[in-house]
């Protein structure tokens, strides 16, 4: 939906050091202080509901090219933007991998065919995403790619990483990494714990996690590049990563809507979609990522959403793929978990979902006149039951069906067109 002009009347306005009821003008595409008297505007009551700077989700899988039965650019983008998001990351594990700047280029133009929720593509760091053999990185970042990773997997070789990440800083781009050191966690399909004790599951040790943890710091230490680690799961990871804050390192960190709201005791063996990477942790871990949310030490939230086919995560807990959906249930866990049950303020909360991925990103939010308009719109009070049909994505593999919320995004803005809205 487009207009000349838009007009949010009577919101609360979140803004960088503040929160005010007032009114937000969007013409062309921008913040204005005034309504232009030659334009016609769409008039929006947002009374009672937050007017946020755009959220952004920079963990996302939306397997194209080469898996477009489980996820396409366009339904992801959709499944964004319903969700409040006005900004995506996307991860290279495509087929094939993203790993050239022609896959790069073909998936910024099919993101600019839907023209909304905008798009910011990963490349791998290896090429095929093996391990061995570093992608051109120059000729990657020309491209278009916003930085690197090889999510989904892990580069075991820690001279290679240590060389990547010195060719990475050159350029001054990220190093992006899934810490998962495979001679610990194995095959492992749930942490080691009550739940693979009880069922007789290969387990994940945490340590798996960890040890690439404190690798990937002390290597931001040695090269100075800026390294962002994936969603972490551990009080040990967040507890190290602390520690590289303290040390001033250029180390930021996120984690899971899942892995704060569920433990390894939620687990349900029959319900392959609670089986992600990495895993549920137990009860303890999960309570210290919220707190480390609370106290700043965690940078971002961050969805992972991974789509899979009903088929394919139907077929056992010991075979089904691990990862779940999550675009449109990132906003109702926050404003439940976090805003209502934890007492965390919007402000804050705009800083982890905004603010700080953007500065990963390089790119700018912000409620200022003069800026692009990209925002979020929240009614903290819509209360709801997540269900199959609540999803806009291709698959429909979530945890949190079944589960209540309170909160959920109404509108999401992006260069000023309104790309969703319940309002």
């Amino acid at each position: 939906m487009s207009a000349e002009g838009i007009i949010l009347k009577n919101g609360i306005l979140v803004l960088k050091d503040d929160v005010v009821v007032g009114d937000l003008i969007i013409e062309e595409g921008f913040i204005v202080d005034r309504p232009s008297v030659q334009k016609k505007h769409i008039e929006i009551d947002c009374k009672g509901f937050y007017v946020c700077p755009g959220f952004i989700d920079i963990h996302c899988h939306f397997r194209d090219p080469g898996y477009t039965n489980i996820e396409d650019i366009f339904t992801g983008l959709k499944s964004a933007a319903a969700g409040g998001i006005t900004a995506v990351s996307t991860m290279p594990n495509t087929n094939p991998v993203c790993d050239n700047k022609e896959i790069i280029e073909y998936q910024l133009e099919k993101s600019k065919e839907i023209d909304e929720v905008k798009l910011y593509p990963f490349s791998s760091m290896t090429m095929g995403e093996d391990g061995k053999h570093p992608v051109n990185f120059l000729e990657m970042k020309k491209s278009g790619a916003i930085g690197f990773t090889d999510d989904g997997k892990c580069v075991q070789n820690n001279r290679l990483i240590f060389e990547i990440a010195k060719e990475i800083k050159k350029i001054d781009s990220i190093l992006v990494d899934h810490c998962e050191d495979y001679s610990l966690s194995k095959d492992g399909v749930v942490t080691e714990g009550k739940i693979s004790k009880e069922f007789n599951l290969p387990y994940q040790n945490p340590l798996s996690e960890e040890i690439i943890v404190a690798r990937d710091i002390l290597i931001a230490k040695h090269t100075g590049v800026k390294i962002h680690l994936q969603h972490l799961s551990t009080k040990g990871s967040i507890q190290l990563v602390k520690w590289a804050k303290e040390k001033g390192l250029k180390v930021t960190s996120e984690v899971t809507p899942h892995h704060i709201y569920f433990s390894e005791e939620d687990i349900e063996v029959k319900d392959t979609n609670y089986k992600m990477n990495p895993p549920l942790r137990s009860e303890n871990d999960r309570k210290y990522l919220i707190e480390s949310i609370l106290n700043g030490t965690i940078d971002v939230i961050a969805s992972d959403h991974a789509p899979h086919t009903f088929e394919d995560k139907n077929r056992g807990f010991l075979i089904a793929p691990f990862g779940v959906i999550g675009l449109e249930t990132l906003i109702p866990v926050v404003m439940t978990l976090l805003f209502h049950k934890n007492g965390m303020k919007i402000n804050e909360i705009v800083k982890i979902c905004s603010t700080n991925p953007a500065k990963l990103l390089k790119i700018k939010r912000d409620l200022k006149v003069g800026e692009e308009a990209n925002i979020t719109i929240i009614d903290p009070k819509r209360k709801f039951t997540v269900n199959k049909k609540f999803f806009h994505s291709k698959s429909k593999n979530s945890p949190f069906i079944g589960k209540d919320f309170i909160g959920k995004a109404v509108c999401t803005i992006v260069s000023g067109k309104i790309c969703f809205s319940e309002l």
